[in-house]
C-alpha cells in the first residue's frame, strides 16, 4: 500500500501543477511527465507484483490528462478569442507591417536612409572580453539545435477554411499579387477578371476534397516589437489540376495570410485569410514546412478547433529563423555603412575636357576659396570617381543625398584613372577674361556636336554653367586637375592597338560621352550606400520568405541542409556544346552534378581547369532543358567570358543587362559588348546566320564545289608528314653544315688565339727582360717576372755559382734554382731576390770599406755599453711580463740613453755593425767576424763574389737577349680573314636553319588549325586526315539525303540568311523588335552588384537556375541578390584565389587589418583585427570554403585537370593545391600549343631564355654593379613602386617583341603578354614607360596588358611577367605579397612562359600560410624560396645583369635618386 500512496501523491502533485498551468505548451509537459512516471512505476510494480493497484492509478491519470487537454483547449480558444476581439491592436500591427513593406516598394533602391540601420550598433554588439582571434578557428558551424526542422510535424484529417481578404482598405497586397501573377503568367488573363483570385483559390483548394498542402510558419517580430503571426500555405500540384493550363508544372503558389480575427464575428479564429499570393517552386516537403492533409471548406462553420494554431505554436518560424541567422549580415552592413559614411568627401566640377597631347582628362573644379580646396586636395589622389548631380542635394556644393529616401531615381558613377595633379588654379573674378577665353576656345564637344556637328547646345550649357558659378559663389576658386583614363578605357585602347591619333578619336567617340557635363568628384565610398540599400532590401525579402529559391533559407546558413539529387535527377546528355568536353570525364561529371542538384551545386575551379568552359556547357544544357538561366559574378569580365563561349549558339538568346552606354554614340561607332542591350539582337542574328550556314548552306556550297575545302585540308594534312620529313632532312643537313662550320671556326679561333698568345708572350718576355736588366744594373727596384724559358737560362748559368757562394757563407738564394721543384712563381721570386740580395751585399762591402779609416779608440767602450744595453733589455722584458709599470718606465729610459751613447761612439768608430737585412744573407760566423773587426778578410771575399755574380748574370742576360731576338712576330691577318669568312657562313647557315624551323612551325600550325577547325583531339596527321575523310563522306551522303529538302527550301533559307545579314533590315528589326527579344532571352548576364531593377524592368523576375562565378571574390550579401532570383544555384569559385578586395587599397580586409598604415586614416579604428574576426565570413572566401568542406559529395565537384599552362608553370602553381592538379594536355599537344619558341640572348651575348624552359625568376635585388635599388613610395600614396623592376620588365618586353617580330608575328597575329604587379603604382609606372617606349620601339608583334593581380583574375595570356615590387633594406614584405591567393592568381595566368621579377633576398625567407584543402588548419611553407631553388636547378634563376646594361643602370640610378632613393 505504501507504493499506492506514493503514486497518489505523485498524481496529486501533477494535479496541482495542472491547476496552476496557464500556457498551452504545458499540456505537452504534463503528458510527458505522466508517461515518464507511468513508465517508472510500472517497472517498480513489476518487481513488487502490485500491478492491479498501479493500473487503477494510471487510469485516473489518463482520465485527468484528458480533462486537462480539454480544459487547455478551451482556455486557449478563449485567450485567442480575447486576442482577436482586441482587433485594433492586431490591425495596428498589420498596418505597421504593411507600411514596412510599402517602404521597400516605394523607396528607390538607389536612395539611402541613413537611419535605416540605427538599431544595429556594431560597436556595442561585440564582446570585448572575447578570446584573441585565431585565424584557424572555424566557427561557421552552427549547433544542430539552432536549425529549423518541421518535417516531424504532420496533420491529417482536419478541416480548413481558406478565404480571400475582402477588406477593401487592406487587401491591396492581394490585388498587387494578382497583377504580378498575370504579368508573370499571361494565360491567367483568360480567367474572368472580376473573381480571378477567387477562382484560383477554389481551383487549388477544391471544397470537400482532401488536399495535400505544406504550411510555413512565417511569424516575425516587427520594428515595434509586436509578433505578427503569419502563415504560408503551399498546395501540392497534381496532374490535371486547376492550374495545369495556366502555370508550368513545376510552379505552385504560396498563399500568405493570417488567422481571421473579429471580421468574422463569432467565427473568429476559424478561417485562414489570404493577404497575398506568390509564385513558388512545386517541390517535395521542405525542412521548414509542415506536412498537412486537410479538407478545404468555404464556410467557417465546418471548422472545429483550428489546427493552424498548433502550427503557430509548435512549428519553427521560418522568418524568425532567417532573421536570427541574418543578424550578423545586418551588423556587417552597418559596419560597411559606417566605413562609407566616414569617407563622404566630394567637390563640384562644372566642365570636363581631354588633353590630346598628354592623353588625360581635365576637370574644372570650383570651391568657395583656396583654403577649401587645400583641405580637400588630399582626397584627389584617393579612389575618386565621377558622380552625377543626383548624389548631392545642392547643385554646387557636395551635400550627399544619403538621407533622402523619397525619390525613385537611378544613380550613376564612372571610374577615373590615376591622379596627375593640378594643371592650374585661380580666383575666377581675378581671371574672368582668361576664363571666358578658355571657356570659348577649349570647350568639350557634346553628344550633339559629335554626331551632328552642332555646337549651339554646348555654348548654351557653358554660358549657363558660368552664370551658375557666379550665382553660387562670391569669388569662386577654380582648380583644373588632370586624371588618366580609367583602366577599362586604357585596356580597350591597348587591345585595339590604336596609335595616338586613333586613340584621341576613340576617346571623343566612346569615352567622353560617359562623363557628365557637370557633376561631382567624390570618393568611391559614396557608391557603397546604394549597394548597402540593395543588400538590405534583399535581406528583408529573404526574412519575409520572398525568395524564388525554395530552400535558400535552409542551405544558406547550413549547406548540409541542401537537398541531394535522386537517381532520376541525373539527366542523360545526348549533345554537347563543346566537343572537347565530351571526352573530358572530369568536366562532364561537373556538368552532370550541376544539372542534377535540386538546390545547390558547388564547383571549385583552380586556374586553367576549364571553369568557364564548364559554365558555358552547363548554361547550354540548362537551356536545352527549357530552363532560364541567370549568370552573375562579382566581376563583369567573368560574366562576359561565360557568355562569349555561347555567342554562336542560336539556342542561346543571351542578354547582358546593364551594358547600355550612358550616352548615345555614333551609330557606326558602337562599341558595346556583343551581349549588351544595344547589340544583343544583332549578334543573335549573327548566330542564327552562322547556324544556317553551318547546317545547310556551307555544307551545300562546299560539296557543290567538289568538296574543295575538304580536299585542300586533306591535302595539307597528307603533305604534312612528307613536308615535315623533307624539312627535317634539310634541317639535319643544315645542322651538320653548321656543326662543321663551327668546328672550322673553332680551329681558326684556336690558331688565332695561339698566334696571339705567342705574340703576347714575346712582347711580355721583352718587357720582363728590360725590367730584369734594369734591376740587376741597379737602375730600378721594379718586380720582374721572367718566363720559364728565360728562367731555364738562369738555372744553367747561376746554379754552380750559387753552390760556391753558399759554401762561403753568403746566401743570395735559399738554394739552387729548379723550376720543377719550386714552381714558376717561386723561381721568379728567387731570381728577383738575387738582384735584391746582391744590392745588399754591395752595400755591406761599401760600409766596411768606409769604416776602415775611422778612430778605434772608442771600440772598447762600445763593447761595454753593448753588454750593459743587453742587460737593460732583459730587465725591461721581465717588467713587461710582470706588468710592472714603474720598472718599464725606468728601463725604457735607461735603454734609450745607452743606445744614444752607443750611436754617438759608433759614428766615429772603426767597428762595422751588421744590419738585420744583411744578417739574412750571411752565415753567423761571417757576421761575427765582421763585428769583431776581421773586416779585411770578408771585404775581399765579398768583392770577389760580387764580381763573379756580375759576370754570370751578364752572361745569362745576354743569352736571354739573343733568344728573344731570334723569335719573330706572327702575322694573324690571314687567320682573321679566314675566320671572318667562316663566321659569315655560320650566320647564313643559322639564318637558313631559322627559316626551316619557321616553316616547320608553320606546318605544325596548319595541322593545329585543322585540329581546332574539326574539333579533333589527336595531333597525328593520319588521324586528322581520316576524320576529315569521314566528314566528307558523311556530308556527301547528307547532300544526297537532303536533295529533295534542298530543292524545296534552299531559296527560302538563302533569303532568310540574306535577311539576317542585311544591315538596313536589322535596323528596322532593332527599332521594332529589340525589346521583344530582350524580354524573351533565356540567358541573362548581370553583375552581383548591379541594379536588380534592370532585371525586373525587362520582365526577369525569376529564373530556373542562377550560376554565380568567382564566388570567392564576393561577400555573402553580394551573392544574396542573385541567389534569391532562381530556384537553383550553381556556385563556382576557388577559395584558393583572391578573396574580396577593399576597393582602392589593393588588399583584402585581412591584409588591411594587419597593416593598418595602408588604411585610410578616417577608418583605421574600424579596420581592426577584432572587426575582421566578427565579419570573417563576410570579408573572406571562407563561406565558399566551408560550403565545399561540408557539402555532400553529390552536389560538389573539383576541377583538378588543367589545360591552360605548360607543365613547368603548373609545377609552380601546384604548391597551392597540394600537388593535386594534373595536366590534361598530352606531351604532343603541349609541344604544339604551349611552346613559346623564344630564344633570347642576354646583354653579355649568352643565351638567356630557351624554348624548352617555361618559367624564369629574374633577381632584382641589385643592379649589375651590385647596388641595391629599394622600393619607393611617394607622399600620400598607399602603393609601392620599384624602378629597377620597371626597367627589367620593359627590357623583357622589348626582347620578346623583337624576337617574335623576327618570327613573323605582327599586328593581326600577335602573341599576348600580361604584365602583373601587386601594386597599382607599379602598374601605372610600367604603363607610362610602355606608352613612351611605343613611340620609338616596335611592339606590334605582342599584345600587352598591364594591370594589377586583382584585375587579372579570370584572364590568361601566352606570357606573363610578374613584378613583385617589394624590396627594402630590412627584407620585410607585407602580407600583401605573401598571401598565397595573390601569388596563385599572378603566376597562374601564364599559358606558355612565366617570368617572376623579384628580389631574392626579400622573398627567400618569407613564409606563406597555405590552408589545407579538405580540412581545417594550415601549414606554413617558404613558397618563394622553394620556387627559386626549383628554377635554379633548371638553370632558370637569373640575375638582372642578363638584361640590364650599364647605360640603363645609370638611368635607373638617376631616377631612383630623383624619387628620393638612397644608395
Amino acid at each position: 500500500m505504501a507504493k499506492d500512496d506514493d503514486i497518489k501523491k505523485i498524481a496529486k502533485g501533477i494535479g496541482a501543477i495542472i491547476a496552476t498551468a496557464g500556457a498551452v505548451g504545458l499540456a505537452k509537459v504534463v503528458a510527458d511527465s505522466s508517461n515518464k512516471k507511468k513508465s517508472e512505476i510500472k517497472n517498480n510494480d513489476a518487481r513488487t507484483n502490485n500491478s492491479a493497484s498501479v493500473e487503477s492509478i494510471f487510469e485516473e491519470l489518463d482520465h485527468a490528462r484528458d480533462e486537462i487537454d480539454q480544459m487547455l483547449k478551451e482556455r486557449r480558444i478563449q485567450e485567442q478569442m480575447d486576442e482577436m476581439w482586441a482587433q485594433e491592436q492586431i490591425e495596428d500591427m498589420w498596418a505597421l507591417h504593411d507600411a514596412e513593406q510599402k517602404e521597400f516598394q516605394n523607396i528607390g533602391e538607389d536612395s539611402m536612409d541613413w537611419n535605416y540601420f540605427g538599431r544595429y550598433d556594431y560597436r556595442n554588439s561585440y564582446d570585448e572580453d572575447e578570446d584573441d582571434y585565431d585565424e584557424d578557428e572555424d566557427d561557421y558551424d552552427e549547433e544542430l539545435e539552432d536549425e529549423i526542422d518541421n518535417t516531424e510535424l504532420s496533420y491529417s484529417g482536419n478541416n480548413i477554411c481558406i478565404l480571400l481578404n475582402d477588406n477593401e482598405e487592406r487587401n491591396y497586397r492581394l490585388k498587387n499579387s494578382e497583377v504580378v501573377l498575370i504579368k508573370r503568367f499571361p494565360k491567367l488573363k483568360e480567367l474572368p477578371s472580376g473573381n480571378r483570385m477567387q477562382q484560383i483559390l477554389e481551383g487549388m483548394f477544391p471544397e470537400g476534397f482532401q488536399k495535400q498542402m505544406y504550411i510555413r510558419n512565417l511569424t516575425f517580430t516587427n520594428k515595434s516589437g509586436y509578433d505578427v503571426k503569419l502563415l504560408g500555405i503551399r498546395p501540392e500540384r497534381t496532374p490535371g489540376d486547376f492550374l495545369e493550363d495556366y502555370l508550368p508544372d513545376d510552379i505552385s503558389l504560396l498563399f500568405k495570410g493570417h488567422i481571421a480575427g473579429k471580421e468574422l464575428g463569432r467565427m473568429a479564429g476559424k478561417a485562414f485569410i489570404v493577404d497575398s499570393v506568390f509564385e513558388v517552386m512545386d517541390t517535395e516537403q521542405l525542412d521548414f514546412e509542415v506536412d498537412v492533409v486537410a479538407t478545404p471548406y468555404r464556410t467557417p462553420e465546418r471548422i472545429g478547433s483550428n489546427f493552424l494554431y498548433d502550427i503557430l505554436d509548435n512549428a519553427g518560424s521560418l522568418t524568425e529563423y532567417t532573421g536570427e541567422k541574418l543578424e550578423e549580415w545586418k551588423q556587417y552592413l552597418a559596419w560597411k555603412k559606417e566605413l562609407a559614411s566616414r569617407q563622404i568627401y566630394g567637390c563640384k566640377y562644372f566642365k570636363v575636357g581631354f588633353d590630346e597631347d598628354k592623353k588625360r582628362l581635365n576637370f574644372w573644379l570650383v570651391f568657395e576659396d583656396k583654403d577649401t580646396f587645400l583641405a580637400f586636395r588630399k582626397y584627389l589622389s584617393r579612389d575618386i570617381q565621377v558622380f552625377d548631380n543626383n548624389y548631392s542635394k545642392d547643385e554646387w556644393r557636395f551635400d550627399f543625398v544619403g538621407d533622402s529616401n523619397n525619390r525613385r531615381q537611378r544613380f550613376n558613377s564612372v571610374e577615373l584613372g590615376r591622379y596627375r595633379g593640378v594643371v592650374s588654379e585661380y580666383y575666377l573674378r581675378d581671371n574672368s577674361e582668361d576664363f571666358k577665353e578658355e571657356h570659348e576656345e577649349k570647350h568639350i564637344l557634346t553628344e550633339e556636336e559629335w554626331i551632328n556637328g552642332d555646337y549651339d547646345e554646348y555654348e548654351y550649357e557653358s554660358e549657363h554653367s558660368e552664370r551658375g558659378i557666379y550665382d553660387a559663389y562670391d569669388n569662386p576658386y577654380i582648380v583644373q586637375v588632370a586624371y588618366d583614363l580609367n583602366r577599362r578605357d586604357i585596356d580597350e585602347i591597348n587591345q585595339r592597338n590604336l596609335d595616338d591619333e586613333e586613340a584621341t578619336q576613340y576617346v571623343y567617340d566612346n569615352v567622353l560621352g560617359n562623363y557628365y557635363s557637370d557633376g561631382f568628384l567624390a570618393l568611391s565610398a559614396i557608391g557603397d550606400f546604394v549597394l548597402i540599400r540593395r543588400f538590405q532590401q534583399a535581406i528583408d525579402q529573404l526574412e519575409r520568405d520572398e525568395s524564388y529559391s525554395p530552400n535558400l533559407a535552409m542551405w544558406l546558413f547550413n549547406v548540409m541542409r541542401a537537398r541531394t539529387p535522386e537517381y532520376e535527377d541525373y539527366i542523360e546528355i545526348d549533345k554537347w556544346l563543346n566537343p572537347r568536353i565530351e571526352k573530358n570525364e572530369n568536366q562532364k561529371e561537373a556538368v552532370r552534378k550541376m544539372l542534377a542538384a535540386p538546390d545547390l551545386c558547388l564547383v571549385q575551379g583552380p586556374p586553367g581547369t576549364g571553369k568557364t568552359t564548364v559554365i558555358a556547357e552547363a548554361i547550354y544544357q540548362f537551356v536545352r532543358s527549357g530552363d532560364r538561366v541567370l549568370v552573375a559574378s562579382q566581376s563583369n569580365d567573368a560574366v562576359d567570358n561565360a557568355l562569349e563561349r555561347l555567342a554562336d549558339s542560336p539556342e542561346i538568346r543571351a542578354i547582358r543587362l546593364g551594358q547600355k552606354g550612358k550616352r548615345k554614340r555614333k551609330a557606326e561607332d558602337l562599341s558595346t559588348r556583343k551581349f549588351g542591350e544595344d547589340e544583343a539582337l544583332k549578334y543573335y542574328y549573327h548566330a542564327l546566320s552562322l547556324q544556317v550556314s553551318k547546317n545547310w548552306l556551307d555544307l551545300w556550297d562546299s560539296l557543290e564545289s567538289g568538296g574543295v575545302q575538304y580536299d585542300t585540308d586533306i591535302r595539307d594534312a597528307s603533305l604534312f608528314n612528307d613536308d615535315i620529313a623533307t624539312l627535317n632532312t634539310e634541317l639535319s643537313g643544315l645542322n651538320q653544315q653548321y656543326a662543321d662550320a663551327k668546328d672550322q671556326f673553332a680551329f681558326l679561333t684556336r690558331e688565332f688565339e695561339n698566334a696571339n698568345d705567342k705574340n703576347t708572350r714575346l712582347e711580355e718576355d721583352k718587357h720582363q727582360y728590360r725590367l730584369a736588366l734594369d734591376c740587376f744594373k741597379g737602375e730600378s727596384d721594379s718586380q720582374f717576372y721572367l718566363s720559364a724559358d728565360m728562367l731555364s737560362i738562369f738555372e744553367s748559368k747561376l746554379n754552380i755559382l750559387i753552390n760556391i757562394t753558399t759554401k762561403t757563407g753568403i746566401y743570395l738564394t735559399p738554394g739552387p734554382l729548379d723550376i720543377d721543384v719550386m714552381g714558376l712563381s717561386n723561381e721568379q721570386a728567387y731570381v728577383y731576390m738575387i738582384s735584391k740580395n746582391l744590392k745588399t751585399l754591395k752595400g755591406l762591402s761599401e760600409k766596411i770599406r768606409n769604416a776602415k779609416g775611422n778612430d778605434s779608440s772608442n771600440d772598447g767602450e762600445i763593447l761595454v755599453l753593448g753588454s750593459q744595453l743587453a742587460e737593460v733589455k732583459a730587465k725591461l722584458l721581465d717588467c713587461l711580463q710582470e706588468d710592472d709599470t714603474d720598472g718599464v718606465t725606468q728601463y725604457t729610459k735607461e735603454m734609450k740613453a745607452l743606445q744614444k751613447r752607443i750611436d754617438e761612439l759608433k759614428f766615429s768608430s772603426s767597428i762595422v755593425t751588421v744590419s738585420d737585412i744583411e744578417r739574412n744573407i750571411l752565415d753567423k760566423n761571417v757576421v761575427a767576424g765582421i763585428e769583431t773587426g776581421d773586416t779585411d778578410k770578408w771585404l775581399g771575399t765579398f768583392e770577389l763574389v760580387i764580381e763573379k755574380w756580375r759576370q754570370a748574370i751578364g752572361t745569362a742576360l745576354d743569352t736571354i737577349k739573343v733568344a728573344i731576338e731570334s723569335r719573330d712576330i706572327i702575322d694573324v691577318s690571314d687567320i682573321i680573314k679566314r675566320r671572318a669568312i667562316v663566321e659569315s657562313n655560320i650566320s647564313e647557315i643559322n639564318h637558313s636553319i631559322e627559316n626551316v624551323k619557321m616553316q616547320i612551325v608553320s606546318k605544325r600550325q596548319t595541322l593545329f588549325k585543322l585540329r581546332e577547325k574539326y574539333g579533333i583531339e589527336s595531333t597525328a596527321a593520319d588521324d586528322i586526315i581520316a576524320h576529315i575523310k569521314l566528314l566528307k563522306e558523311s556530308n556527301i551522303r547528307q547532300l544526297e539525303e537532303q536533295r529533295e529538302f534542298r530543292k524545296d527550301w534552299e531559296k527560302t533559307i538563302r533569303d532568310f540568311k540574306e535577311r539576317l545579314d542585311d544591315i538596313e533590315s536589322f535596323k528596322y528589326d532593332q527599332e521594332h523588335y529589340q525589346q521583344i527579344y530582350v524580354n524573351a532571352c533565356n540567358v541573362v548576364g548581370i553583375s552581383c552588384t548591379d541594379n536588380m531593377r534592370n532585371l525586373s524592368d525587362n520582365g526577369y523576375n525569376d529564373f530556373d537556375v542562377v550560376i554565380i562565378d568567382e564566388v570567392s571574390k564576393a561577400t555573402p550579401p553580394e551573392l544574396l541578390i542573385p541567389l534569391m532570383k532562381a530556384r537553383k544555384a550553381i556556385l563556382v569559385g576557388d577559395h584558393r584565389q583572391l578573396p574580396p578586395m577593399f576597393k582602392e587599397h589593393e588588399g583584402s580586409y585581412k591584409e588591411l587589418t594587419e597593416s593598418q598604415e595602408n588604411a585610410p586614416e578616417e577608418v583605421r579604428d574600424l579596420l581592426t583585427p577584432e572587426n575582421f574576426k566578427r565579419f570573417q565570413k563576410m570579408v573572406t572566401s571562407s563561406l565558399f570554403k566551408d560550403y565545399f568542406e561540408q557539402a555532400d559529395e553529390s552536389i560538389k565537384h573539383s576541377l583538378l585537370v588543367q589545360y591552360r599552362m605548360h607543365t613547368d608553370i603548373m609545377d609552380i602553381i601546384n604548391r597551392f593545391y597540394e600537388q593535386r592538379l594534373s595536366c590534361g594536355n598530352s606531351e604532343a599537344v603541349e609541344r604544339m600549343e604551349k611552346s613559346h619558341d623564344l630564344t633570347i640572348k642576354g646583354v653579355d651575348g649568352s643565351t638567356f631564355v630557351v624554348p624548352d624552359r617555361h618559367a624564369y625568376w629574374i633577381d632584382s635585388s641589385f643592379t649589375p654593379s651590385d647596388r641595391p635599388i629599394y622600393e619607393v613610395r611617394p607622399n600620400n600614396s598607399t602603393s609601392n613602386y620599384n624602378i629597377l623592376e620597371k626597367y627589367i620588365v620593359m627590357e623583357l618586353l622589348k626582347k620578346i617583341a623583337a624576337t617574335y617580330r623576327e618570327q613573323g608575328y605582327k599586328k593581326n597575329n600577335q602573341k599576348t603578354v600580361g604584365v602583373i604587379s601587386f601594386y597599382q603604382m607599379q602598374v601605372n609606372e610600367i604603363r607610362e614607360a610602355f606608352r613612351e617606349a611605343k613611340r620609338t620601339f616596335d611592339f606590334s608583334s605582342i599584345d600587352v596588358d598591364i594591370n594589377t593581380v586583382d584585375r587579372f583574375q579570370g584572364k590568361e595570356k601566352n606570357i606573363i611577367i610578374t613584378s613583385l615590387v617589394r624590396n627594402n633594406e630590412k627584407g620585410r614584405a607585407s602580407k600583401h605579397v605573401v598571401a598565397f591567393e595573390r601569388i596563385n592568381v599572378a603566376f597562374s595566368r601564364a599559358q606558355e612562359l612565366l617570368f617572376i621579377v623579384g628580389a631574392k633576398h626579400m622573398y627567400e625567407n618569407q613564409s606563406v600560410q597555405l590552408p589545407n584543402m579538405d580540412m581545417p588548419g594550415f601549414k606554413t611553407a617558404l613558397v618563394y624560396k622553394n620556387i627559386m631553388e626549383s628554377l635554379n636547378r633548371k638553370g632558370c634563376f637569373k640575375s638582372c645583369n642578363k638584361i640590364i646594361t650599364l647605360e640603363i643602370e645609370e638611368k635607373i640610378i638617376a631616377e631612383y635618386k630623383e624619387m628620393g632613393g638612397k644608395l
